[in-house]
């Protein structure tokens, strides 16, 4: 048995000491969000900080590298590893402004929604990178929980977690397969299975059954 540790990364349950810290490091999202309503709520109460901003990635690696020097576990495990939404907080504007985008705008054209897209990307998939290189020094894993629907959450989320593994950036990932359908188990992980091109990275389905219509449609035993 192996112990993967893990942060939410960057939604914590509670933000007040990174606040305390950092004041300028809460996520501004805008316009229509694609979370049903009770994370929307947790995204006005600022549930999350910035994931793109140097300073809060130097934070976080700094609480991993902590967590790690002191127990020296097995590997290091990333859960929440995405943004919340598409944030347009000081630092993603002023970054985005230097490409002569603006995003306080929200009518953006094809062009600059897709260079935005890009630097989330880039910004996010910089943090994996320094992870990695953290674990590879101290001999660690690396694994992550991510979302299911590849490419579908990268515009809003920011993680290109395809790209993470056949890059080599993780040892397991664990993507969310939250359903009432065993045909859609079936199809998603076949699915990821041709995305996926890294031997050395080990896949493992996570499962949930959702409840629909006020019934469980799945059980323990389908799975």
């Amino acid at each position: 048995m192996k112990a993967h540790p893990w942060f939410i990364i960057f939604k914590p349950g509670s933000n007040d000491a990174i606040f305390r810290k950092y004041p300028d490091a809460g996520a501004v999202f805008k316009g229509h969000s694609p979370y049903p309503e009770w994370d929307r709520r947790q995204m006005e109460r600022g549930d999350w900080v910035c994931a793109l901003q140097s300073q809060m990635q130097r934070h976080m690696l700094d609480l991993y590298r902590s967590f790690a020097d002191r127990y020296g576990p097995d590997g290091l495990h990333m859960d929440f590893i995405r943004t919340g939404s598409a944030c347009s907080c000081h630092y993603c504007t002023a970054e985005m402004a230097k490409f002569g985008i603006d995003i306080s705008n929200e009518d953006y054209d094809e062009k600059n929604t897709w260079w935005w897209t890009k630097w989330r990307v880039d910004r996010l998939t910089h943090f994996v990178r320094q992870m990695r290189e953290m674990t590879c020094e101290s001999d660690m894993e690396l694994s992550a929980a991510v979302k299911d629907f590849w490419p579908r959450q990268i515009p809003t989320w920011a993680q290109d977690w395809v790209s993470w593994v056949n890059e080599g950036l993780l040892d397991y990932v664990f993507p969310m397969i939250y359903t009432d359908s065993l045909d859609h188990v079936s199809s998603t992980v076949a699915l990821h299975q041709q995305l996926l091109r890294s031997d050395s990275c080990q896949y493992w389905a996570g499962l949930q059954a959702v409840h629909h219509e006020g019934q469980w449609r799945l059980t323990t035993d389908d799975f």
